[in-house]
């Protein structure tokens, strides 16, 4: 190959370019001090790496958890503990030294004739990239959370009544543990600050609808078969019987009051389009010792059903053997017809209220 005489000269610059590059790598930093840093870089990665399983950028937590966002909030607050303090000082270390890409730290190493610790850069990569999770984590981590309690709060009226508060309350834990991710969030500071309001004026709101509510009764033009006041009686004895209902020990359930709210209808047909069970539909309202203290009773949209009978002949009357429900509502214990036994005489609600009668029933024509 001919060589013009600029490219001679080229050549020959480029030539004591390189040595004089190398002789700079090697007055920097000798072949033992970077084996020495190397190594260490090695060690430090065997030592910490599983500090950082699933702190992988995004969020750390996947559902609106109190308990998991704790533990996803753990998992980082260690990881910055016990691993970062040794790491973030060694990589700015070997970034100054070696350069700043995994790719420029092996090409020197190998230059420095350590072949065997080439690893180191990309060691020294997945470190770099860990300590950076970290960081992008915790914004993530804010950020979802921050989502799923906007969310609650938006289907808030979705939920029944009684969860509402509930619901709330869990959202402000959230919104706290969301804090601790992201300080810095202004999104979650908002909501931070106007969370305790809207538990206060929801409260507010349900206990207003409470006192509200009236007892609807039987209604008036029910075509039987059978009494309404006795088919009332049966399922009383029905659902105080009911391991769900009345004989369940956990909850404690007690039968208040049932009124018939609709005529029969069918449950269920065989294929041939023939009854074979019927449905009841009435209001169920029942109370718990916790319900009570607060003079509150549950009322619940219901069905008791009837055994199935014989295709087409099956009678619309009781034994009942199972129940469909529907909606609930909230309403005063006081405002149930004839229940007057054991209310609670501090109810922390106005005298108006306490003193209604089974005069303010209604009854639907």
């Amino acid at each position: 190959m001919k060589f013009g005489f600029v490219s001679k000269l080229f050549f020959i610059a480029f030539i004591c370019f390189y040595i004089t590059f190398i002789s700079c790598i090697s007055a920097d930093v000798t072949k033992d001090e970077a084996e020495i840093d190397a190594t260490q870089i090695m060690e430090l990665y065997d030592k910490y790496i599983n500090k950082f399983n699933g702190i992988y950028g995004n969020t750390v937590i996947y559902s609106p958890s109190i308990e998991e966002a704790e533990n996803g909030l753990k998992n980082i607050e260690e990881a910055e503990k016990e691993a970062l303090p040794a790491i973030q000082p060694m990589l700015a270390i070997f970034a100054e030294k070696y350069g700043t890409t995994g790719m420029e730290i092996s090409d020197k190493l190998f230059k420095l004739g350590l072949k065997d610790l080439q690893d180191a850069g990309s060691r020294y990569d997945s470190l770099y990239k860990a300590v950076e999770n970290v960081i992008k984590s915790r914004k993530a981590t804010a950020e979802f959370l921050a989502q799923q309690v906007n969310e609650t709060i938006t289907r808030i009226n979705f939920f029944v009544p009684e969860l509402r508060v509930k619901k709330l309350e869990e959202a402000k834990e959230l919104l706290i543990i969301a804090n601790k991710f992201d300080p810095n969030n202004n999104d979650i500071n908002k909501m931070l600050a106007n969370i305790d309001q809207q538990i206060t004026n929801m409260a507010d709101k349900i206990e207003k609808d409470i006192d509200k509510k009236l007892w609807e009764g039987h209604i008036k033009d029910f075509a039987g078969p059978g009494k309404i006041d006795e088919l009332a009686k049966t399922a009383i004895e029905y659902f105080k019987n009911d391991k769900e209902w009345g004989k369940n020990e956990k909850t404690k359930t007690e039968i208040l009051a049932v009124a018939i709210r609709g005529q029969w209808k069918i449950a269920e047909t065989n294929i041939f389009g023939q009854v074979i069970q019927w449905r009841l539909p009435i209001h169920l309202a029942i109370t718990t010792d916790k319900l009570r203290e607060k003079n509150i009773a549950k009322v619940y949209e219901l069905s008791p059903v009837t055994k199935i009978g014989s295709p087409g002949k099956t009678p619309k009357e009781p034994p009942f053997e199972g129940f469909w429900v529907g909606n609930s509502w909230m309403m005063r214990i006081d405002k149930l017809p004839a229940i007057k036994k054991e209310l609670p005489k501090d109810t922390n609600k106005p005298e108006s209220i306490q003193n209604t009668t089974t005069d303010d029933v209604k009854t639907t024509e």
